[in-house]
């Protein structure tokens, strides 16, 4: 990230008690017709994609913390058409679930969610492009090729909360 080449994309912050689960989601929502009745009036729905991150975490006796973790990220890549004329939207997804030991305050890197996509577009003048032979010099296409890859850094802080100090917020 210190040449660009990295996007913090979000800085959030969770707490969540020991051997809950806790979830963070960084999701838009897509809305698209999913089905129409009888009388042609659509129903929406609505599809979720961005990062989502879940999470249980089971502090040791010796303060180790376990997580059971499962990242997912997901983009609308396009469209589809149902038969009553419904769009549907086409995703892709990516998912990462495993299980680290890490002490208190210590940071970790989850990645490995990797996206390799090529496009190639082509451009034309109209009318000239179609000139035998000419036509040649007023086309030209474009290729871009983009890597990119979802890497996490989560750092666990175990907080020390007295039971004496949870009783007296319980009985007030």
């Amino acid at each position: 990230m210190t040449k660009n080449k990295g996007k913090v994309l979000a800085d959030p912050s969770i707490i969540t008690i020991d051997g809950k689960k806790a979830v963070i989601k960084l999701v838009e929502n897509y809305p698209y017709i999913s089905e129409r009745d009888e009388a042609g009036n659509p129903t929406w729905s609505e599809k979720e994609v961005g990062p989502i991150l879940e999470f249980t975490p089971t502090v040791g006796r010796d303060k180790m913390v376990s997580i059971d973790l499962k990242i997912e990220t997901g983009e609308i890549i396009g469209t589809y058409r149902g038969q009553a004329g419904e769009q549907f939207p086409q995703t892709t997804n990516r998912e990462v679930t495993t299980n680290i030991r890490v002490r208190d305050g210590e940071p970790f890197v989850v990645g490995g969610l990797y996206k390799d996509q090529e496009k190639v577009e082509k451009h034309r003048v109209p009318l000239l492009s179609d000139i035998p032979l000419l036509g040649e010099l007023f086309k030209y296409k474009s290729e871009t090729r983009d890597k990119t890859e979802v890497a996490m850094i989560v750092i666990p802080y175990i907080l020390d909360i007295p039971d004496t100090t949870v009783e007296k917020l319980v009985l007030k």
